[in-house]
């Protein structure tokens, strides 16, 4: 971790909110993208990246420096969250399959050079994302890391 990192946790402790405000959008889009790997939903991954940074702003100080990255520790918090929200949701997550029926904009049409390149990489998105989904979630958390 930097020194500007450090201060940064430390402000944030002291309740900075300019200190919070970097730390927020230099790493919510990350915490995003894996907690929707892992969960392979939007709303959990969206509720598991506000609480990751509730959870910053209440116990920054519980922060050490010396176990690990900020990054880290910030990925943790998501995956905790992310292992609970599945655990409580078990019956609830299932695994979402992509409509044929999905209509596709008119500007998205005309970017698109080539078609069959477009529906091979969408068909193997979707497969990978079906098998990490049906991963048990340890080592879901192994393949989206």
């Amino acid at each position: 971790m930097t020194s500007g990192e450090s201060e940064l946790v430390r402000l944030i402790a002291a309740g900075d909110e300019r200190a919070f405000t970097t730390v927020y959008r230099t790493h919510q889009a990350r915490i995003y993208r894996f907690a929707l790997l892992m969960s392979g939903s939007i709303a959990i991954a969206e509720d598991v990246t506000q609480e990751v940074f509730i959870v910053l702003m209440r116990e920054a100080a519980r922060y050490d420096p010396s176990r690990g990255s900020l990054s880290a520790y910030l990925y943790g918090i998501a995956r905790n969250h992310v292992l609970r929200c599945l655990d409580r949701d078990r019956s609830y997550v299932p695994i979402v399959e992509e409509s044929d029926d999905e209509v596709i904009p008119l500007t998205e049409l005309i970017a698109q050079c080539d078609p069959l390149d477009d529906l091979t990489r969408n068909e193997v998105i979707k497969s990978v994302r079906q098998a990490v989904l049906a991963l048990p979630a340890r080592y879901r958390d192994v393949v989206v890391l």
